[in-house]
Formats: structure tokens, sequence, C-alpha cells
């Protein structure tokens, strides 16, 4: 969806492996599936690298996003350096864009703010370059996913963390002095498939993004 903004930004992908990420998810939203869980081995994650040219700015900025595995981040955050892969890419970061499951948090399901702010603990506590406070400085979007099946945060997401992510509300405004809290969604509309292969199955219906650009474009203004 970036790449469909020429009026606000110019994304050319660098290499072919920059656009398998992309190409496998589309092909699996198409048949109303959602993509495979990502291998915990570092060398099976999907690497995006985009350069991005913006109007007024001579100098293009290089993003780089690797697709990481849920667990292997979930591990290397309760020990850390047991994934060198990440550690090493947190500390060269400039910015961080945190995803969390808006459905389970409006579940009452704790884990995934605790795993959240275990996860942004880990992120202010990261020294890059011998300055043990440099995520104070860099931009963080906390984005609540599957907005689609929360309305409450669709409208309000800033509101949506504040009454049903405390916890994480407050370690944001206290570690990350710039921080923001987005709402994202794919899918217009989730439902249930049963079938004697698969089983009982979450499938999209109909794919309908919402909020996917906003936070890159808040990101790539704080890299100024």
């Amino acid at each position: 969806m970036l790449s469909r903004q020429p009026n606000r930004i110019q994304l050319l992908a660098r290499g072919a492996f920059s656009i398998t990420l992309q190409q496998t998810t589309i092909a699996a939203l198409a048949r109303c599936r959602f993509p495979a869980k990502t291998p915990n081995e570092p060398d099976r994650w999907h690497w995006v690298h985009c350069e991005i040219r913006r109007p007024r700015r001579r100098q293009p900025i290089n993003l780089i996003i690797p697709d990481m595995a849920g667990e292997a981040l979930l591990e290397e955050v309760d020990h850390p350096n047991t994934y060198k892969a990440i550690a090493n890419y947190m500390q060269k970061a400039t910015a961080a864009l945190v995803l969390i499951d808006a459905a389970k948090i409006k579940e009452g399901n704790r884990n995934q703010e605790y795993f959240t702010m275990k996860l942004a603990g880990y992120l202010a506590e990261l020294a890059a370059g011998g300055n043990a406070k440099a995520w104070r400085k860099k931009p963080v979007a906390f984005v609540f996913t599957k907005a689609d099946q929360c309305d409450e945060c669709l409208r309000d997401p800033v509101g949506f963390a504040q009454s049903r992510a405390t916890g994480l509300w407050q370690q944001a405004k206290e570690r990350f002095p710039n921080s923001r809290f987005f709402a994202a969604t794919v899918t217009g509309a989730c439902a249930w498939h049963v079938s004697p292969s698969d089983g009982r199955t979450f499938v999209p219906l109909r794919i309908e993004p919402h909020g996917i650009v906003e936070p890159f474009f808040w990101l790539l203004e704080g890299l100024k």
C-alpha cells in the first residue's frame, strides 16, 4: 500500500526477495486464507528492503524489515541474545513498529499485553552504540491489529490503550516519549470455516485495509 502513494512517497523494492513476502501474503488472502506461520529459524525469514524517496527530501531512506517469528521474538525477549539476529537488528534499528492483537486485548487476554510490555522493556534496555537510553529518542508506533474485530479500538486506539491495556499505555508514555498508538486491519470481516481436511479455521471473508499506511508515515516523519 505504501507503493500506491506516489504523491507522498516513492517506494522502490530492492531485490526479488523483497517482493516475496508481499506476494505470499496477497496470494493467501486471495484464497481466503491467512498467511502461514513464520518459521523460527532466522534463515527462513522473509526480509523486505525498500528505498523510500519523499518530496523535498534529497536523501532516500532505506527501509529494511524482517518478518520475525513471534515465538523467536518471545524467546529473545525472555532470554536476551538467544537469537543474535534479533538483538543485532534491534540495536541498529532507527524506529520500531510494534504489533498488538486488538482482538485478544478485547477478550481480556492479558498475555498479549504482558508480552508487548516485555518487548517494550527489552527495547528500552537495549544499548545501542554504548547509549543505554538510545530507544527513548526513537519513534515507536504501537499498532493494534485485527481492529475490524474491535470497533472500540478502530474508533479510538489511544482510548482503547488507556482503558484496555493500561499497563502498556503507562509504560509507553514513560519509556518512549516519542510513541503513538494506531489501529489497523487488513480484513473487513472474518468467519470460522470448517472442512474435513483443515478442521475449524478462522478465515478472512473480504479484504478491506484500514490504517495500514498511517503508522509508516508517522515513523517516517519522526526520522527527520
